[in-house]
């Protein structure tokens, strides 16, 4: 973020976040997830729903595979890997 390199920031706590709940700490994934998971990129954000669902928050994980298929229809990373 210092660097101001916001996006591989971002990237790095969508990581941080699924590690986090990988370990049983879901709080902390939950807090990392809400950082900033309205970017753009569709494979931080994939990232942040695969980390929100697996701490226990799925209404808002599918909320955000939602808007994802909305946007990029024809994306099969969404519909094969992250939907299922």
């Amino acid at each position: 973020m210092r660097a101001d390199a916001k996006e591989t920031a971002a990237q790095w706590l969508a990581f941080q976040a699924i590690r986090e709940v990988e370990v049983g700490n879901a709080g902390a994934a939950r807090q990392l997830s809400h950082v900033r998971w309205r970017s753009p990129r569709t494979r931080r954000q994939s990232s942040l729903a695969l980390a929100l669902a697996r701490a226990g928050e799925s209404t808002q994980s599918k909320a955000i595979l939602e808007a994802l298929k909305k946007s990029e229809p024809s994306n099969t990373f969404l519909k094969v890997y992250c939907s299922p």
